[in-house]
């Protein structure tokens, strides 16, 4: 059987409350389907979810939220990064990506670059700009979760599989 599994880092509901009303604003926008704010880890997962959740679970360094400076909107590559938060890296999101990117991909050098993305699809370069002009975001977000996601369907029927958290804050 084929998976197509996706790790997120969640945002601390206070963040999560204006990344999803920024997500929601532009994929209205764009009329492009909604999704809830995160950052992914890793994506395309080819593994049991039983499997994921085992190792989700086995994190031993869950005890402190992970926060993170946003650099910018930025436009990038369609469909999958057209429009989203850069995060500037650090060495919490760095080790906390690298520990399920050890442990589940084949390839070295996975190159992780963090964000958030607003809106996915094929869009208009200067309806981006435009929209670019008029969104505020926050300058710093704090991750306190960590979620398995089924990205095997199309962007509104992803499906939250498990979630759980890695902080207090």
């Amino acid at each position: 059987m084929k998976f197509n599994y996706s790790i997120w880092l969640l945002p601390n509901p206070k963040y999560e409350m204006v990344l999803n009303l920024l997500i929601k604003k532009a994929t209205n926008y764009f009329s492009y389907s909604k999704f809830d704010a995160h950052c992914t880890l890793l994506g395309g997962i080819n593994e049991p979810s039983a499997k994921l959740i085992e190792l989700i679970e086995s994190l031993t360094f869950k005890s402190k939220s992970i926060s993170c400076d946003s650099i910018g909107l930025t436009l990038g590559k369609q469909p999958w990064k057209s429009f989203y938060v850069n995060i500037k890296m650090n060495p919490d999101i760095f080790r906390i990506q690298n520990y399920f990117s050890e442990r589940i991909l084949d390839v070295e050098n996975f190159f992780f670059e963090p964000h958030i993305s607003l809106v996915y699809g094929s869009l208009d370069e200067k309806d981006l700009r435009n929209w670019i002009k008029i969104s505020n975001i926050p300058m710093k977000i704090i991750f306190n979760r960590i979620a398995l996601v089924d990205t095997s369907n199309a962007v509104r029927n992803w499906t939250v599989l498990y979630k759980t958290n890695i902080g207090q804050n």
